[in-house]
């Protein structure tokens, strides 16, 4: 490559600056966020987490940005980011208030600041099987007032318990079993029905322990949780047999 490390650190250190300093015109943002994803894309980014982490700051500012062309970009990166870097650099630095400005960014009146934190979280949870990252969405589960978050996140722990395998998910195991048990007594309906769907894909992991949950659960839940059970098998059987 004709680019050598000192340019490439000059660039990436003019792009940081460029995109925490409160001066900078929203067009100049998103030329240094489609520099970070060209030097991405050639792999030219520091891959050790202490040198990835220097992101963190930038990223976080340009998804609290009030220019929701801003904010799309900044997602459009950090999709990208969470595909191209290793998954301990990716996952320490969207660990620093990264993940926590995109949930945030859920209930935006702005719909597409909303979709676009959505779609970004889905693709990091489908690219990044980082630890951390789920205590972030099972915390919002047990304590957001907020309809919107709690209808996302669970949405997304859904689709945790769908694609992370069993051993990254053992560890976790307390908070999502706190969460699974709230959500599926939620207030909104919506939330307890992707409640059901998370509980199914968690239920074929951990078959004994989705029994404890069961069990612990009010009646009319319980046959909610029955109900769900039926109309799926009765769904496979229809299409098994076409």
């Amino acid at each position: 490559n004709d680019l050598s490390e000192r340019n490439i650190e000059m660039m990436l250190e003019q792009a940081i600056s460029r995109l925490t300093a409160s001066s900078t015109e929203w067009e100049d943002r998103n030329k240094e966020l489609r520099l970070i994803r060209a030097l991405a894309l050639q792999n030219l980014l520091p891959s050790r987490p202490t040198d990835f982490r220097r992101l963190a700051p930038p990223l976080s500012q340009a998804l609290s940005d009030l220019r929701s062309q801003v904010t799309r970009e900044a997602c459009v990166t950090l999709g990208l980011l969470s595909s191209r870097v290793e998954e301990s650099s990716f996952g320490q630095m969207a660990n620093l208030g990264v993940i926590s400005q995109l949930i945030k960014l859920i209930p935006n009146s702005a719909k597409i600041m909303s979709s676009s934190a959505v779609a970004c979280l889905s693709i990091i949870l489908r690219e990044c099987h980082y630890s951390k990252f789920p205590p972030h969405f099972t915390e919002q589960l047990i304590q957001s007032k907020s309809i919107l978050i709690r209808r996302k996140c669970i949405e997304l722990l859904g689709q945790i318990l769908d694609q992370w395998n069993q051993s990254e998910l053992t560890k976790l195991n307390d908070e999502i079993v706190k969460s699974l048990t709230k959500t599926l007594q939620d207030a909104d309906n919506e939330v307890r029905q992707t409640a059901r769907e998370a509980f199914n894909h968690y239920s074929t992991k951990f078959p004994e322990q989705s029994d404890h949950i069961r069990q612990g659960l009010p009646a009319n839940v319980k046959k909610m949780l029955a109900r769900a059970a039926m109309s799926r098998s009765n769904s496979t059987e229809s299409i098994s047999s076409t």
